[in-house]
């Protein structure tokens, strides 16, 4: 199991950006992942069960734009299946069961394909027959949610949802409000409902006791689903929409002297109790030529980043010095060499410059290092390495 997506995908109240609402109609879905645990209770649903059902999809669907009077979106005054994030809601358009976009795996200004999640597996068991997905073919909407956990769904394009849409949506967020229940996860936890429970320096969740009191975070009040999730009732509010907060879990966060957030105590004022570290985002790419086009605009974090060339480097570089409170880098991917020595007397070895492979010589293996791509680079694009047939060099 991954750990929770508590996340609102609306993060900043921008009174000058529109909500996300986006029409599509869902071409395709493939069912990905059956529940893996038994609640102890002859779960009907669950993947040993007599009938398993799927609570993740891989869908695909086609976006209508929606088009606007902001000037501050990513693309000014549309919104299109490139504004589509991890995060985000689909619902639906005449059942208004909703599930939680939690990858997104290709897009474009007009088809995404990504996975969604029935989160908590509310649909499974809203449904007599186990099934937690819409009608696939069938028309949805895209949406997000506020910080407290309410749909946002103006402007409803309301010709192609039913009467029940709306109701059954606010239903479903009103069960379960992360303001009431925040979803927490730690492996094989143990806990009971009504544990108090804090958050160590180390960012660990554990019961409360006479020493750690003081960094309590709120009682338990769902356990599961599953052995490794939970849900609290706060003690305080949770603010779980800031990316701008410094430090690590379990961190006390502190007003600095410049009346910024610091995880120095200079002014004596606790502000925060940090529980949780931002998850990170990856961008994978196969290929090693990538380049991006001029002007084009990506927004990270509600911050609108314009490139300024074309190379990859010049993308990182364009991010990096944008406030979006994320760093990028340019990592190469690691080479994996599989030889087969069924079909060739001589293996190849290829991959990114610099690298080392390990050959067997036949009395042991002899560590090889590749650093130059004249010629890789000529057949293949800069950074690949010549080829090397082992055993003739």
């Amino acid at each position: 199991m991954s750990n929770t997506i508590n996340k609102s995908a609306a993060p900043v109240l921008d009174i000058y950006k529109p909500a996300k609402v986006l029409q599509c109609t869902v071409t395709s879905a493939t069912g990905e992942q059956t529940w893996p645990f038994d609640d102890g209770e002859s779960d009907p649903w669950w993947s040993g069960s007599s009938s398993p059902k799927f609570y993740q999809y891989s869908i695909t669907f086609t976006v209508s734009a929606y088009t606007h009077g902001s000037h501050k979106t990513r693309q000014p005054r549309q919104y299109n299946g490139l504004d589509v994030a991890i995060g985000d809601w689909i619902a639906g358009s005449q059942d208004g069961k909703c599930m939680q976009i939690v990858s997104v795996t290709a897009k474009t200004e007009t088809e995404v394909t990504c996975i969604v999640e029935d989160v908590l597996r509310y649909n499974t068991f809203r449904s007599s027959t186990g099934s937690p997905l819409f009608s696939v073919p069938g028309t949805a909407i895209v949406f997000t949610v506020n910080e407290t956990g309410k749909a946002l769904l103006d402007p409803l394009p309301a010709s192609v949802v039913s009467t029940d849409f709306f109701p059954n949506i606010t239903s479903r967020f009103e069960y379960f409000n992360p303001a009431e229940n925040f979803r927490l996860y730690k492996q094989s936890h143990g806990f009971s409902r009504g544990d108090v429970i804090v958050c160590t320096e180390t960012g660990t969740f554990e019961k409360a006791n006479a020493s750690t009191a003081a960094r309590t975070i709120g009682v338990v009040s769902v356990v599961g689903p599953g052995p490794d999730q939970f849900m609290i009732m706060p003690q305080n509010r949770i603010i779980d929409f800031n990316p701008a907060i410094p430090g690590n879990a379990g961190d006390y966060i502190y007003a600095d002297t410049d009346g910024d957030l610091t995880t120095s105590d200079q002014t004596n004022k606790v502000l925060f109790l940090k529980i949780k570290d931002s998850i990170p985002t990856e961008l994978v790419s196969g290929n090693a030529s990538a380049t991006a086009n001029v002007n084009s605009v990506i927004e990270i974090n509600d911050v609108n980043v314009t490139l300024t060339g074309g190379n990859i480097s010049t993308v990182v570089n364009d991010i990096n010095l944008a406030n979006t409170n994320v760093v990028a880098d340019l990592a190469l991917a690691a080479s994996v060499v599989t030889g087969n020595s069924g079909d060739y007397a001589y293996g190849l070895v290829g991959g990114f410059i610099p690298f080392s492979a390990a050959i067997d010589s036949g009395s042991g293996n002899t560590v090889v290092n590749f650093n130059s791509d004249t010629s890789g680079s000529a057949a293949y694009g800069a950074g690949i390495a010549d080829g090397r047939h082992c055993g003739c060099y």
